[in-house]
């Protein structure tokens, strides 16, 4: 604004010398120069004065935020030296970093790895139990069996009631403590309450 009214002043005071055929010397320019400086220095004081002036100022421009889907450290930013150039759809415009996914990755398989192994202890664990029970139904059958045979012999005076005594012991020992014995014919009944 300053350079455009310098201009326009010395295009007036060439027009005016032009115009009334002022005599070009010393002392005409020396007047023109310094009533120029005088009466612009005036002006631009009052123009600088006179300017709005704020100390809230706000500067408005469009940004287009880019928010990722995961958070992480930006590595590379391949489109940094594309200022305000069109991108096309799918270009990548930064990297982030990878590290701490793929350690959360590694872990994550270790974890998957530990629980497969686990898996297949207990399976062994389930397997082993299970053929413990058949085991133990079996000897329980078997002297369950033995008893009844005793006792038919027993009720039939075959055999001794110490002959009956140790096949009821024998029966009752696959029980474990939680099982009785209750009437004539050996019949056992849970006694854990």
């Amino acid at each position: 604004m300053e350079t455009i009214l310098t201009l326009t002043y010395v295009a007036i005071c060439i027009a005016v010398f032009k115009i009334f055929r002022i005599p070009v010397n010393q002392w005409t320019l020396a007047t023109a120069a310094l009533g120029g400086i005088f009466g612009l220095s005036l002006l631009f004081i009052a123009m600088a004065y006179n300017h709005p002036f704020s100390t809230n100022a706000r500067i408005y421009y469009t940004v287009t935020p880019i928010l990722p889907a995961v958070r992480g450290r930006v590595i590379e930013v391949p489109v940094e030296d594309r200022t305000n150039q069109h991108l096309e759809v799918g270009e990548v415009l930064f990297k982030i970093d990878p590290k701490p996914y793929e350690y959360t990755v590694a872990e994550k398989k270790a974890g998957l790895a530990d629980a497969e192994a686990n898996v297949a202890q207990l399976k062994a664990s389930v397997d082993q139990a299970t053929a413990t029970t058949g085991k133990a139904k079996a000897q329980l059958q078997l002297s369950q069996e033995n008893y009844d045979a005793q006792a038919t012999l027993f009720q039939k005076n075959v055999v001794a009631k110490a002959t009956l005594d140790t096949a009821s012991g024998k029966a009752g020992g696959g029980r474990g403590c939680c099982y009785r014995r209750s009437g004539p014919a050996g019949v056992w009944r849970n006694s854990r309450r």
